[in-house]
């Protein structure tokens, strides 16, 4: 990582945001349920040395219930490819694929939803066209995209071998493949 006085200044004022950040939901995780309003961080401080300003060490105070999600792995993570992705739209689509897919296999979806969820503000046929570019390219991290034109759906398969799976159970439907000797 960088160690330029530029790079200290960015993780501090990086801090600073997260800090001010405040949240309100409810949240059910390790056997608790809480309704609050809160920051992604407690609190931080950086120690510096007096004489040159080296930073030695980084604290942070995470509040309860994310270290409570931590440890009892109720975290989602994201991609390293998510951070890849230019289209703010498909940004958004991966995130709400990654939450509604969760570990399952696949999460299917009528696309007027998903452009309901996406927050998007462009009309629902010009939206269609962008998930359908998005199941063109193959380029969503850790899901496949299927997009039906019949059914006006999209399915979020997992890159995973249940996804795989799921895929294929989809694409042949009820088929039943006869037994040979």
């Amino acid at each position: 990582r960088d160690t330029s006085g530029r790079a200290y200044e960015r993780l501090g004022d990086a801090l600073a945001r997260l800090s001010g950040t405040r949240i309100e939901t409810n949240l059910a995780t390790d056997g608790q349920r809480e309704r609050a309003g809160f920051g992604l961080v407690d609190s931080w401080r950086v120690i510096e040395r007096n004489h040159d300003e080296r930073m030695v060490a980084v604290e942070v105070t995470l509040p309860d219930w994310l270290w409570r999600s931590v440890k009892a792995h109720h975290v989602l993570t994201l991609s390293r490819d998510y951070f890849r992705l230019r289209k703010p739209l498909d940004r958004r689509i991966y995130e709400l694929a990654r939450k509604h897919c969760g570990a399952q296999s696949k999460w299917r979806v009528t696309v007027k939803t998903l452009h309901e969820k996406s927050g998007s503000a462009a009309p629902l046929r010009n939206f269609r066209g962008d998930v359908k570019k998005l199941s063109d390219s193959n380029e969503l991290p850790d899901y496949r995209v299927a997009f039906d034109s019949e059914g006006d759906t999209v399915t979020f398969y997992a890159r995973s071998q249940n996804g795989t799976k799921a895929q294929i159970a989809d694409l042949f439907g009820g088929l039943k493949m006869a037994n040979r000797p």
